[in-house]
């Protein structure tokens, strides 16, 4: 997106044994209020969609993890696309699909009113990126 910030994370959603500890270490009174009203089995999901949000959220500001990550909110309801508290006037937190298995999020700012995701093909075996599996996506804003 031109003249914008723009911050993208995916993850692995894997087993994580430690799940709760890093929801207490890493997420604020409104997100752990959020977590305990999940089930066990809502809770495997609802991390990793907490947790790309966050970290897209940090990129597009550019501070990486100077920034407390307690210090805002996501929610961990795919439908909705805003922070919870902190910038949330300036900021979407989208999820997009990428292989299975996986969990992104794109934080972008509010002015982007259309998002488009663009397949690309996969990669022959002599290019670098060749362990990466389709379907692959690039996020493209409209200005």
């Amino acid at each position: 997106m031109y003249g914008h910030d723009l911050g993208v994370d995916i993850e692995e959603q894997r087993l994580m044994v430690e799940r709760d500890q890093l929801v207490g270490d890493f997420f604020s009174e409104q997100e752990i209020i959020q977590w305990e009203k999940l089930s066990d089995y809502d809770k495997d999901n609802a991390f990793f969609i907490g947790w790309t949000r966050k970290e897209a959220y940090i990129k597009a500001l550019g501070l990486g993890l100077s920034l407390d990550l307690k210090s805002f909110s996501v929610s961990f309801d795919e439908n909705e696309d805003h922070l919870l508290s902190g910038d949330n006037d300036k900021w979407r937190l989208v999820p997009f699909l990428t292989a299975p298995n996986y969990r992104a999020c794109v934080a972008c700012p509010q002015q982007a009113k259309t998002l488009s995701f663009f397949h690309i093909p996969e990669l022959g075996s002599n290019d670098l990126f060749k362990n990466v599996q389709s379907p692959n996506k690039v996020v493209v804003f409209d200005r």
